[in-house]
C-alpha cells in the first residue's frame, strides 16, 4: 500500500526536525525557526505507524520562460531517517509530491538536486545553471557615480516591479514567493545591507548583500540580489560595491553566464563557476506548454509522444500549435518527436537543443521534425540567482 504525504503535526514535526539537522549538518536548534519561516503549511512528511520516515519541504513560486511566469512547486529539506535510507522512501516521497502537486494545478516543480539519479527517475531532468562570479573589489571601479544611492528596509512595491522586470527577460529566473525574499531580506545568518540606486524618475537597481569573514581578516561581500533596469544602474552598483574595498577584498554573486554585470566589467579578470544545475520536471505538460511564452516564434506545430511512467497523464500523443507567442496544446497528432518527460524538460527550459537531445538518444525523428523542434525550442542560457 502506497504511503501518501502528509502535513506534520506538531509531534511530526518535532520527529522530523533531526532527521533533517542529519541530513544536511544542521544544528538542531536551527531546524524549527526554518520550518517556521517556510511555513508548516508547506512541510510534508512520510510515516508509517506513527514513525517519521522522512520528508520534505514545499516551496511555491514561479519560473520565468518566454518572459512569463509559470507556476512551479519548489522542492528542499529532502530527508530520510538514517535507519530508512536505501529502502526507496526519498522515491517513494517524490512520487507522492509530484501527484499532489499536480492535483494543485501547479503545472512544474523546480529543484537543485543533493543526488541527479534519484530525481531523474521521478522525471526530473537538469535544465538550467547556477553561476558564481567572483572578483576583487578593486576590479569593481567604473566611476559612475550618476545615481543617487539610498537605504532599503524590505522587498517593497518598487523593489518588486523592478525584480519582475529584470528576471522576466531570463529564462529560468524565479518569479519568487514570500519564501524566497523573505531569504533575501531577512536571511537565517548575518546582517544584510540593502541599497538602491535611483534616477530622477523611478529605481534603477539595487543590491542586497552580506559580508562574510573569511581567512584572518579578509572579508568577502556576498550579494544576495543584484538588479539592473539601465547600464548606468550597472556601473553605479559596481561602483558602490567597488568602494567598500577597504573593508572587503572580494566579491562574489549568482547568476547568468555571462550577465550584465560581468559584462560591464572594466577588466576581464574575474572567476565564473557554474556551482550548481538546476532540475525541472514538467507535472502538467498541456498547462506548462500552454502558460510558457514563445516570443520568438510566430507560428509552428509541432506532434509529441511522451513516456511518462511516474505521471501517466503527461504519456501519449500531444499537438502543439504555436500562434502569436502562445501554445494551444490538445491530445492527438502523429508523435513526430518521440521524447521521455525528462528530455521535455530540457528542451522547454532551453538548456538542451533538439540536435543535442537526438545526438545523446533521449529523442527521436526525422531531420524536419527536428528542425521544427529547434524552431520553437530554441536553445539558450536557462538560468537562476536564487537557491532555495
Amino acid at each position: 500500500m502506497t504511503r501518501e504525504l502528509v502535513v506534520p503535526d506538531d509531534g511530526e514535526r518535532a520527529a522530523f526536525a533531526p532527521i533533517v539537522a542529519l541530513a544536511f549538518g544542521t544544528a538542531l536548534e536551527d531546524i524549527a525557526p526554518w520550518f517556521e519561516r517556510a511555513g508548516f503549511p508547506n512541510l510534508r512528511v512520510l510515516c508509517e505507524a506513527d514513525r517519521v520516515l522522512g520528508g520534505l519541504l514545499r516551496v511555491p513560486m514561479a519560473q520565468w520562460f518566454g518572459g512569463r511566469s509559470v507556476a512551479t512547486n519548489g522542492v528542499a529539506g529532502v530527508a530520510v531517517a538514517a535507519e530508512e535510507r536505501g529502502a526507496g522512501v526519498a522515491g517513494e516521497m517524490m512520487r507522492s509530491f509530484l501527484r499532489e502537486t499536480r492535483a494543485r494545478g501547479v503545472p512544474l516543480s523546480t529543484l537543485y538536486p543533493a543526488t541527479v539519479p534519484l530525481y531523474r527517475r521521478a522525471g526530473y531532468e537538469r535544465a538550467g545553471a547556477r553561476h558564481r562570479v567572483s572578483v576583487l573589489a578593486e576590479r569593481l571601479v567604473t566611476q559612475e557615480r550618476g545615481l543617487s544611492v539610498t537605504a532599503l528596509l524590505q522587498e517593497d512595491a518598487e523593489v518588486l516591479a523592478l525584480h519582475a522586470a529584470f528576471a522576466s527577460r531570463r529564462d529560468g529566473y524565479l518569479d519568487r514567493g514570500p519564501y524566497l525574499w523573505d531569504r533575501i531580506f531577512r536571511p537565517r545568518k548575518g546582517q544584510h545591507h540593502a541599497y538602491g540606486v535611483r534616477g530622477p524618475q523611478s529605481l534603477e537597481g539595487y543590491v542586497v548583500y552580506t559580508n562574510k569573514q573569511e581567512h584572518g581578516h579578509d572579508t568577502e561581500i556576498q550579494v544576495l540580489d543584484f538588479v539592473a533596469s539601465t547600464g548606468r544602474a550597472v556601473r553605479r552598483l559596481l561602483q558602490l560595491l567597488s568602494d567598500h574595498r577597504s573593508l572587503a577584498n572580494r566579491v562574489t554573486w549568482h547568476g547568468a553566464s555571462p550577465d550584465v554585470f560581468t559584462m560591464a566589467l572594466p577588466d576581464r579578470r574575474h572567476e565564473l563557476v557554474a556551482v550548481d544545475h538546476w532540475m525541472l520536471r514538467i507535472v502538467d505538460l498541456p498547462t506548462a506548454l500552454g502558460e510558457r511564452g514563445f516570443p520568438r516564434v510566430p507560428e509552428g506545430v509541432l506532434e509529441l509522444e511522451v513516456d511518462d511512467e511516474v505521471l501517466p497523464e503527461n504519456a501519449g500523443r500531444w499537438r502543439v500549435v504555436v500562434e502569436g507567442g502562445r501554445a494551444k496544446v490538445a491530445r492527438g497528432g502523429s508523435g513526430a518527436l518521440r521524447l521521455d518527460v525528462r528530455a521535455l524538460a530540457a528542451l522547454y527550459s532551453g538548456y538542451l537543443s533538439v540536435h543535442a537531445l537526438a545526438q545523446l538518444d533521449l529523442v527521436d525523428g526525422t531531420a524536419n521534425t527536428l528542425d521544427a523542434a529547434d524552431r520553437l525550442f530554441p536553445p539558450g542560457n536557462p538560468c537562476m540567482g536564487d537557491m532555495f
